[in-house]
């Protein structure tokens, strides 16, 4: 077996290996950590088919601890302020009247 049929074989594998761990399920999402593991594995798997091709890495970038920080920070902010929107119609408002004024009238 060549070099790039090896290589190939084995990213199969990994994208198997992979595939199952990889969830776009609403919930799963509100999960940080979760949603930093599917991005370095979809990441393996671009870059590993990239280099079977000769190619270089599609995102050669390593999200360094104070990046996902901040990634998270914006992560938390984001989510929590999502809030259900009512699709009920505002009470109407009884509007009281006030006295007219006098002007110095009497």
């Amino acid at each position: 077996m060549s070099e790039l049929s090896g290589r190939v074989v084995e990213l199969e594998s990994e994208l198997r290996r992979l595939s199952g761990e990889v969830s776009t399920d609403q919930l799963t999402l509100a999960d940080f950590d979760a949603l930093m593991e599917g991005w370095q594995a979809v990441t393996i798997a671009l870059n590993s088919l990239s280099r079977s091709m000769g190619m270089k890495d599609v995102y050669p970038f390593v999200l360094s601890q104070p990046v996902r920080d901040k990634l998270r920070f914006v992560h938390d902010v984001i989510a929590n302020s999502a809030k259900p929107v009512s699709r009920e119609m505002p009470a109407k408002a009884t509007l009281l009247s006030a006295p007219e004024p006098d002007f110095g009238r009497s």
